[in-house]
């Protein structure tokens, strides 16, 4: 079984506003798979720039208040890279989507 590592991942719009969601990436033989939803704002936006930032945190709050609609969260620049990181993350990893699958489920 795939160990899945939770997240909140930043995204950019077309437009360059960051969008961020809770996610769950997949760590398996050496890449990261992240799988949103469709629809959703992170894959819209991985379809437009496929780099996002993916930001380890413990704040249990953070995706509680993701889920619930909360969307105002602090975020860091990173420098050089476009998609800042959450600035309470213990931990952030800067991701470049390599392929696209598409599932029927």
């Amino acid at each position: 079984m795939p160990l899945i590592h939770e997240c909140v991942v930043t995204t950019l719009s077309p437009e360059g506003r960051p969008h961020i969601a809770p996610l769950g990436l997949i760590e398996e033989h050496g890449f990261w798979i992240a799988a949103p939803f469709r629809p959703s704002s992170t894959l819209f936006n991985l379809m437009h720039n496929p780099k996002l930032t993916a930001s380890f945190t413990d704040d249990a709050r953070i995706f509680a208040g993701l889920v619930a609609g909360h969307r105002n969260w602090p975020l860091t620049d990173i420098e050089g890279w476009p998609a800042p990181r959450l600035s309470a993350a213990l931990a952030h990893a800067e991701l470049i989507v390599a392929r696209v699958e598409e599932h029927d489920s």
